[in-house]
């Protein structure tokens, strides 16, 4: 039996990369399931160091489970996910009220100017009354003070 043995075929690159980082760098470290009958297994860190003892060279390995991690770092990027789903879901929600908004905005201004101009005519329209009343009052009022004026000196 081989140490590839214990793993899935699509990781068996990854092992002799990291074995090869192991001869020429001196030491070398992978993450990966443990094959079992069921399929893959629990996730381990793997490290390996090369060593020579006596003129023979030696390659020592350590594992550690790290299944709780990996679930942890999976849920981790599951919960991204959703945020980021939600991020962008608000986001469109947001962009379209700002769309709105802006429409409502312009349709506010529109509105805004044609008040101003119905209350600038009715202005306009107020001084020309006022204007022409007070010419129309001032004529027979001018003859009536002008009357009092003269029963008042008799």
């Amino acid at each position: 039996m081989y140490p590839v043995d214990f793993f899935s075929p699509a990781y068996h690159n990854l092992i002799a990369k990291e074995l090869k980082q192991v001869e020429t760098r001196g030491f070398g470290h992978a993450e990966m399931p443990v094959k079992t009958k069921d399929g893959e297994g629990p996730w381990y860190y793997f490290e390996g160091h090369n060593f020579s003892h006596k003129n023979q060279d030696f390659l020592i390995g350590i594992g550690i489970d790290i299944t709780k991690r990996k679930k942890a770092e999976e849920q981790i990027a599951r919960y991204n996910q959703k945020l980021k789903e939600q991020v962008r879901v608000r986001t469109e929600e947001l962009e379209q009220t700002l769309q709105k908004l802006h429409v409502l905005n312009e349709k506010l201004e529109d509105k805004v100017k044609e008040r101003t101009a119905e209350l600038e005519l009715r202005n306009k329209q107020l001084m020309e009354y006022a204007f022409i009343n007070s010419h129309l009052l001032r004529a027979p009022l001018a003859r009536l003070l002008g009357l009092s004026d003269l029963i008042s000196r008799e």
